[in-house]
């Protein structure tokens, strides 16, 4: 008897649940509004052709490509002071290095640790690729001379010191 019981409540429940769906269904059906024209209240989007110049905005940013500089790399100009033989530093040996007191930072890359500032003087160091190019230089270079650099920083191990080695370089007139 108490099985019959529930399923007989179960199925009163259910269909009066039904029943309540339904009823709320018709309602809303009744209560909407009426468009005349589904197409005119839909806003049309006009989506940019091949060749179109709004196209430009987006793939061409407002970034300056010049302006873009490697890693540790850094442009500047500095005045030449004197040239050095086997140098040392950060305990590394390099065959030709070069005096500047720095005129202009021209720009510098991220992971810069060491900032360079105008009037400073430093000690560049040449690649060794550059030893044919260091005697042509030692001759035209005179006290005081504007020479571009491009360099790249490379901390010491003990991170307080920084090598600049000189991956390019120009005398400026």
């Amino acid at each position: 008897m108490d099985k019959v019981l529930y399923i007989l409540v179960f199925i009163g429940l259910f269909s009066c649940k039904s029943n309540s769906i339904a009823q709320e269904k018709e309602s809303d059906k009744n209560e909407k509004p009426k468009i005349e024209n589904p197409r005119a209240a839909k806003p049309k989007i006009k989506m940019p052709g091949l060749g179109d110049p709004r196209d430009n905005e987006i793939t061409h940013g407002e970034f300056e490509t010049d302006n873009l500089i490697e890693a540790n790399r850094i442009d500047l100009v500095g005045l030449f002071i004197k040239f050095y033989k086997d140098k040392k530093i950060c305990d590394k040996a390099y065959k030709n290095a070069i005096e500047v007191k720095l005129d202009k930072v021209i720009r510098s890359g991220s992971g810069i640790i060491k900032s360079l500032s105008e009037q400073q003087e430093i000690t560049l160091v040449f690649m060794k690729f550059h030893n044919e190019d260091v005697n042509v230089l030692k001759q035209k270079l005179v006290k005081d001379q504007k020479i571009s650099f491009q360099l790249r920083e490379r901390p010491c191990f003990d991170s307080s010191k920084s090598v600049y080695e000189i991956i390019t370089f120009k005398i400026k007139n």
